[in-house]
């Protein structure tokens, strides 16, 4: 379960360093520990033709006795190796689909090196899956079933609040018999600790989110689906399922489609990260969406994204980058925080570019730059500080030389200089 689980080298990352974001942002004690941890992130690394045959057999010997326990293991095909390495899950899914299909009497499948990409096997897997919904909810129409499986997947539904808002959510709204059967049936799919556990290991849920919820097809309709996915859902959904998306954002497929859907949902979102009044529950389920919000919000958006858009949506898209790097900020996101705010300056300046003259523009530049100076500075890089505090100085300056009697350019020059002199 462990390879399971962990086969997913993130996109051009050496193998070995998976240590290094890690050390980045550690202090204290934590990197005293890091410092002496061993890096084993290459055992997950793609594996040469010799280790996939070794991993397939195995593989296949295990799959075969946990299926069959007292049946000889018949003639299974070998694995016929070439010049492409795999990941380890990979291979192991083409064993699992070949026992699978061998103990079904049906046609040998090919072999794992047979395609050149990880996706054959996983459909393939995702194939056994849906036979095993249709099994066990013959009533139920299989796609609405691939729906709510997709749907527990990316959310999680641990309560029955919960199972209503996906049930809520699926494209044609089932009337009370179907949404009675659908609520038990989904949950006797999978044993877990929620009512609707998730399709595992990840990367096979993920496979599935993607067949179901969006196709790569019409970006502004996946997008908008994902979209009210995440505006609907509670919290502590919506926390895991950014969590989710920002696994499923790394592949290039699916970058554009959660981009667009991010843009458009970051401002309610937001507001939903912003501290409020609440219990030790509901702190909690906003900590998180705060957390798996800022680091997908990172992920997806940059500085050339927000130079790129129209004014109005650069005013959308920097007045949320903007809040959102300050509350990441204040709860130790250094990292996803300085990306943030970097967003919120780029499109300042670009409507800054646009109209020079316009001073609303001009201070929300001077603002950007002050707190990527704070923040700077909290993080122990005076130099880099200094820098941000002197443009921001800048344009504080500019904003009292056009309007001398303004008393809120005065106080933000004021402070411009403070933060300064204080370097």
């Amino acid at each position: 379960m462990r390879l399971l689980l962990l086969s997913r080298p993130r996109p051009r990352s050496p193998v070995g360093a998976a240590l290094e974001r890690l050390k980045e942002d550690a202090a204290g004690q934590l990197h005293v520990i890091l410092d002496q941890a061993r890096d084993l992130s290459g055992s997950v690394a793609e594996l040469d033709a010799g280790h996939c045959e070794t991993l397939y057999t195995a593989a296949l010997d295990r799959f075969h006795r946990a299926r069959q326990p007292d049946v000889p293991a018949p003639a299974y095909p070998p694995y016929r190796a070439g010049s492409a390495s795999a990941r380890p899950l990979d291979v192991l899914l083409d064993a699992f689909d070949t026992v699978l299909t061998t103990a079904a009497g049906a046609d040998p499948p090919e072999a794992l090196d047979a395609v050149p990409v990880a996706q054959p096997a996983l459909r393939k897997a995702l194939d056994h899956e849906r036979k095993h919904w249709a099994r066990r909810l013959p009533d139920l129409a299989p796609p609405v079933s691939a729906e709510c499986m997709a749907l527990g997947t990316l959310c999680g539904a641990a309560t029955d609040t919960e199972v209503d808002v996906l049930l809520d959510l699926l494209a044609t709204p089932p009337d009370e018999p179907v949404r009675s059967a659908l609520r038990s049936g989904v949950a006797a799919l999978y044993v877990g600790t929620s009512l609707w556990n998730p399709l595992q290991p990840d990367r096979l849920g993920e496979a599935l989110i993607a067949a179901t919820l969006y196709r790569g097809g019409e970006t502004g309709n996946d997008a908008a689906r994902i979209g009210r996915i995440l505006a609907a859902a509670t919290d502590v959904q919506a926390a895991r399922a950014l969590t989710v998306l920002s696994r499923v954002a790394s592949e290039p497929s699916a970058a554009s489609t959660l981009t667009t859907a991010l843009r458009v949902t970051l401002p309610d979102l937001t507001v939903r990260c912003q501290p409020r009044p609440s219990d030790q529950r509901a702190y909690r389920a906003r900590i998180a969406l705060l957390d798996s919000l800022a680091v997908l919000a990172s992920q997806l958006l940059t500085a050339d994204l927000a130079a790129r858009l129209p004014i109005d949506s650069q005013a959308q898209l920097g007045t949320s980058a903007d809040a959102l790097g300050g509350l990441a900020g204040d709860y130790g996101r250094t990292r996803e925080a300085r990306t943030l705010l970097s967003v919120a300056l780029a499109a300042g300046e670009a409507r800054l570019h646009a109209d020079p003259d316009n001073p609303s523009y001009r201070r929300d530049v001077g603002l950007a730059h002050q707190r990527l100076g704070d923040l700077d500075r909290a993080a122990g890089q005076p130099g880099a500080a200094r820098t941000h505090f002197q443009a921001s100085l800048d344009s504080a300056q500019t904003l009292t030389d056009l309007d001398p009697d303004n008393p809120f350019y005065a106080a933000t020059l004021r402070d411009a200089q403070g933060r300064l002199d204080a370097q």
